[in-house]
């Protein structure tokens, strides 16, 4: 890549380094890194952005240039390294190009000319050839310059032209989209300056048509075609989390999604691909109105609360997975070693104690009955011992012992209508409960201490406990 003149060394060092960096990414990315390409549609005079510059999706590297015009040629597409991609492309305009200021350095690299299109017929269409087979993202820049935004109509009002945004992979559609309306300068506003289409090649490796166009009711329509990236998904795992600054890819935890109703697209476009979806604790809306829902996807996983600092190994040696067989034990090892390969931030792990808390103080203070739960069998949940971690949990959310207590016992049997045989310790009640030898509303870790079961009116000592478990250990071992 060609450097201005006037760079000193330690700057080229610098930028070679960068680019050094994406090359050796991109060949541990192989085909995938190879697909994905960067994209501007400028004018012959225009500048192209730098390879350093990822834009909406921090795609960094490599950007092609195409030159809009009505019967153009094809050009060899670059990868992200600068190498060859196997992709052709070229840009059919019919109003030619056009320029403005929407920007400055990279971001007016990219946005400052365009493809253009004038008239209700006028619009710009982009042909790819050689795509691979599997799920990719276009990322589509449409913005006309400040000075060709708006127009005045018969009667007066100011309106803004609308970039219809669309396409098709071979015969099939990619869906529908727009951007219309002021921009701020230098900064990237969803549906103001692009719009993302998700869209799944098929084998065979059909055409990929996007295109951009004006409103068919106006006359005087225009519209323009600023650029693309093209980011190829391998990923089977998408991240929500609504306090994320990243790139919004949903790719990683840095990264997340902000909207758990954007992930879930993004899951039913990959057609399968997706298979999981990891949501940070946090506050998820399906939409603005108030018949808004989510859209939830057959065949995918969410996971949510995310906010653990254990590793794998150090919940796989808690006494309590002795009794869990060891093929659910390697399961929940696994998921939870993925799940530190991207951990969430601190800062994010703590506001959601943080939240999680304040409810449950809430909650109790505003007299709504609390129920425990051990949410077992589950990631490394151990029914029994995992009702015990609840009552720690709630004593150090603000609850008394006692409350914590009353949500194990009194307040679940009433909730379930048994309030008069079970829940309490009373004459005619069933005889189920526990001696300990240690004050639980003193400490509720104390619950542990437990000296004797009485189990259906079965007097159960320490001694046949202890016997019970090591039958039930050797049991869950030769499983």
């Amino acid at each position: 890549m060609p450097l201005e003149s006037g760079v000193s060394l330690i700057e080229k060092g610098k930028t070679m380094q960068r680019i050094s960096t994406t090359l050796a990414l991109c060949l541990l990315a192989g085909s995938a890194c190879a697909q994905s390409v960067n994209v501007d549609l400028h004018a012959s005079s225009g500048v192209t952005p730098s390879a350093t510059y990822g834009a909406v999706p921090a795609q960094i590297g490599s950007w092609n240039i195409l030159t809009p015009a009505s019967n153009p040629g094809i050009t060899n597409l670059v990868g992200l390294n600068g190498g060859a991609s196997g992709l052709t492309a070229r840009a059919v305009s019919t109003g030619g190009t056009g320029s403005g200021s929407l920007g400055t350095g990279n971001f007016g690299a990219l946005m400052n000319d365009y493809g253009f299109g004038f008239t209700q017929n006028g619009g710009i269409d982009v042909e790819v050839n050689g795509l691979d087979q599997g799920f990719y993202r276009a990322y589509v820049y449409a913005s006309l310059s400040p000075s060709e935004q708006s127009y005045i109509d018969g009667f007066g009002f100011t309106n803004f032209h609308t970039n219809y945004i669309g396409g098709t992979i071979g015969a099939a559609s990619l869906g529908f989209s727009s951007t219309s309306g002021p921009t701020t300068s230098n900064t990237f506003q969803s549906g103001k300056t692009h719009a993302v289409l998700n869209f799944v090649v098929p084998a065979g490796s059909p055409t990929l048509t996007l295109s951009v166009s004006g409103d068919l009711g106006n006359g005087l329509a225009k519209c323009a075609f600023n650029g693309f990236q093209l980011v190829k998904i391998t990923a089977t795992r998408l991240y929500v989390n609504d306090n994320a600054t990243g790139a919004n890819t949903g790719l990683s935890w840095t990264d997340a999604f902000t909207s758990l109703q954007e992930a879930l697209t993004v899951a039913k476009a990959s057609a399968g691909q997706i298979t999981e979806i990891w949501v940070a604790g946090g506050a998820y809306f399906p939409g603005t109105a108030r018949t808004s829902t989510f859209n939830l996807v057959e065949g995918v996983d969410l996971y949510g609360g995310f906010a653990g600092t254990e590793t794998a190994e150090s919940l796989r040696a808690r006494p309590d997975t002795m009794f869990t067989p060891r093929q659910a034990l390697d399961q929940w090892t696994l998921q939870r070693s993925n799940q530190l390969q991207q951990p969430l931030p601190t800062s994010a792990r703590e506001r959601y104690l943080a939240v999680r808390d304040m409810m449950v103080r809430r909650l109790q203070a505003h007299g709504v009955p609390l129920l425990a739960g051990s949410d077992g069998p589950q990631f490394f949940m151990v029914p029994g011992f995992g009702l015990h971690r609840e009552l720690e949990a709630l004593v150090q959310a603000g609850l008394t012992p006692y409350q914590a207590l009353l949500a194990a016992t009194r307040t679940p049997a009433a909730y379930l209508g048994r309030g008069a045989e079970t829940g309490t310790i009373a004459v005619g009640k069933q005889a189920d409960l526990v001696l300990l030898d240690a004050n639980p509303l003193e400490n509720i870790s104390n619950a542990r201490r437990i000296q004797g079961t009485m189990l259906r009116g079965q007097w159960l000592a320490r001694a046949q406990l202890d016997d019970l478990e090591q039958r039930v250990k050797a049991a869950v071992r030769a499983l």
